[in-house]
């Protein structure tokens, strides 16, 4: 089946540019780990992530346990709980084509929808019509104990630090030489943007999402388009669905 790109679709809308400033990260009081401190799940974290998101802001009481991530994630990389030798992590494409067949914990998404990293212009966009992003990002070790996900890493005192990039702490910003991650992105500024990362609220700058990011979707979970004050800014859900109904052709 052909992939709904998010060029295509928003120049078939026409829909109005989005202010500068998103932000739908509010509403989550508890975003829970889900395992992902001791499991290679976060992709399907990041699925529950987002329609938590979606279901928050849709005032829909929506409660996602560790054991329904769990089953995603087995569902979708062959994982059996308790063996680690199956615990290899799943990819994005696997999980979210999972999620639009078969849904999760009662939420329906109808449809995900590719974007170019690159194009901050239409993640500001697709947040702000959908609540969040979906993203993979290739983690540098450099990354870790930051409390903002920034290139920027201190003052680098040594040439051999300047000449190879590396931070005074002598990490790696090499990306993914940490490893593959995927988070949820529900805010968005002139400055960075805000990630749900691992059970919580990180923000990260916009030199480390343009050096670091290597895909981006946005999630339109049923509950956030049918939500009146949410399905704004010209939507058309019908015109989504007819869109839908010619990729499959």
């Amino acid at each position: 089946m052909k992939r709904l790109q998010f060029a295509d679709f928003i120049e078939a809308d026409a829909v109005p540019t989005a202010p500068s400033r998103v932000y739908y990260e509010y509403k989550v009081k508890n975003w829970q780990m889900f395992r992902n401190d001791s499991l290679s799940n976060c992709t399907a974290a990041g699925v529950a992530h987002s329609a938590m998101n979606a279901a928050a802001h849709a005032y829909k009481t929506f409660n996602v346990t560790d054991n329904q991530v769990i089953d995603l994630y087995s569902a979708t990389s062959g994982y059996i709980p308790g063996n680690s030798a199956t615990d290899n992590g799943a990819d994005e494409d696997t999980v979210l084509d999972y999620v639009v067949k078969n849904g999760f914990a009662g939420e329906q998404l109808l449809a995900r929808v590719e974007i170019d990293p690159l194009n901050l212009a239409h993640i500001r966009q697709a947040i702000w019509l959908f609540g969040s992003v979906y993203t993979g990002i290739e983690l540098p070790l450099s990354a870790q104990g930051q409390t903002t996900w920034d290139t920027t890493v201190g003052v680098k005192s040594h040439w051999w630090q300047r000449l190879f990039g590396e931070s005074d702490s002598g990490a790696d910003p090499t990306p993914g030489s940490w490893g593959g991650h995927c988070t949820v992105v529900p805010g968005i500024g002139a400055a960075g943007m805000t990630n749900v990362t691992w059970g919580q609220l990180l923000p990260m700058t916009n030199s480390f999402w343009t050096k670091y990011n290597s895909s981006c979707y946005a999630l339109l979970w049923q509950s956030w388009l049918l939500t009146p004050w949410l399905a704004k800014n010209g939507f058309d859900l019908n015109k989504l669905q007819e869109f839908l109904q010619d990729l499959k052709k």
